[in-house]
């Protein structure tokens, strides 16, 4: 199937926080749009191939990101990530649950 001779209307909605950068919701953004894609058309993509999908989003609106975000919303879980050529990951596993708390700086991105 040629997706480029495909019209598509696209909504997303949910409950992600609306802060002001730097949690990685547009990775989050990207990812699922990747495997959501993936699944509508049967493309048979492999979790790596989801990542690239979700980093090229990223790279759409960010410029040129570490794939940190995308790589951390792809795999799921804690991660290690190193940014090289290529990057490289690899999750650690935790014998318990970790709390996170994500607080608002107020500072504004673009």
């Amino acid at each position: 199937m040629n997706l480029k001779q495909r019209n598509l209307t696209v909504t997303f909605s949910g409950s992600l926080p609306v802060t002001c950068g730097g949690i990685g919701s547009s990775a989050a953004f990207a990812t699922s749009f990747a495997r959501a894609t993936n699944s509508k058309f049967n493309l048979g993509l492999n979790e790596e191939q989801i990542n690239q999908a979700a980093f090229a989003g990223e790279k759409a609106v960010h410029g040129n990101p570490s794939g940190i975000d995308n790589t951390a919303s792809a795999f799921g879980g804690v991660i290690k990530f190193c940014k090289q050529d290529p990057y490289t990951f690899s999750k650690i596993n935790i014998k318990s649950s970790v709390e996170v708390v994500i607080v608002d700086s107020g500072k504004k991105t673009n």
